[in-house]
């Protein structure tokens, strides 16, 4: 919701205080630290993102809980997309996507898939990209999560449009576009790549620069 202060002083009280002893049970570190995390990305703290989903994962994993273990390990994938450190971001979330598809993680599947499809897409495995973008598309239409359906459509059109297919990422960009009217945020990066197909489309224009500058 983009209330910090908040939430910075709810992390504060877990970390201090009477409650610093019950960060002995990895469960509870693990939710803390996952925590920390989210609050590393919000801050654009790439580092402290990566190290600290890392030291979540293996809490969930000593705790023994291979639900949080994976979600985590997902969010870790994306992390690793963040410092464009390709190569691990894909073995990270093919990890997770295996392990979410042997618990029936259908949401965590999900948003592994959207997250490989760029990790593929940034090492030029286009055709692969396309084909993991759609599925996490079509799975996310299929639960009626419109937001995260939007979301997957704005990744196909990056690839789309890294693969040279601006057609294909203009109609994934402008369905993201319709598909996300009470989510300004999803919407707002939606028309900003809407808007770069519009550009690739006027004569001259460097259709390579305007995919690399809107993809990840």
């Amino acid at each position: 919701l983009g209330r910090t202060d908040p939430g910075d002083a709810l992390l504060s009280a877990a970390l201090h205080g009477r409650t610093a002893a019950a960060l002995r049970a990895p469960r509870l570190r693990g939710r803390i630290q996952q925590a920390q995390g989210f609050r590393a990305l919000g801050s654009g703290d790439a580092g402290s993102v990566l190290e600290l989903m890392e030291a979540a994962a293996s809490s969930f994993e000593e705790a023994g809980d291979s639900r949080y273990e994976c979600s985590t390990r997902s969010n870790l994938g994306f992390g690793l997309l963040g410092v464009a450190d390709y190569a691990a971001a894909e073995r990270c979330l093919r990890g997770a996507l295996a392990a979410s598809e042997r618990m029936g993680l259908r949401a965590v599947g999900g948003l592994a898939k959207a997250n490989l499809g760029i990790a593929l897409a940034r090492q030029g495995a286009l055709q692969e990209a396309v084909q993991v973008e759609m599925e996490a598309a079509d799975a996310f239409h299929e639960h009626g999560d419109r937001r995260l359906e939007g979301g997957s459509r704005i990744y196909l059109a990056l690839v789309l449009a890294l693969a040279g297919d601006w057609p294909g990422a203009q109609r994934e960009a402008q369905s993201a576009v319709d598909l996300v009217p009470e989510h300004p945020p999803v919407r707002a990066y939606a028309l900003a790549v809407l808007a770069h197909t519009y550009l690739a489309a006027i004569p001259g224009a460097d259709a390579a620069a305007l995919a690399n500058a809107i993809a990840w």
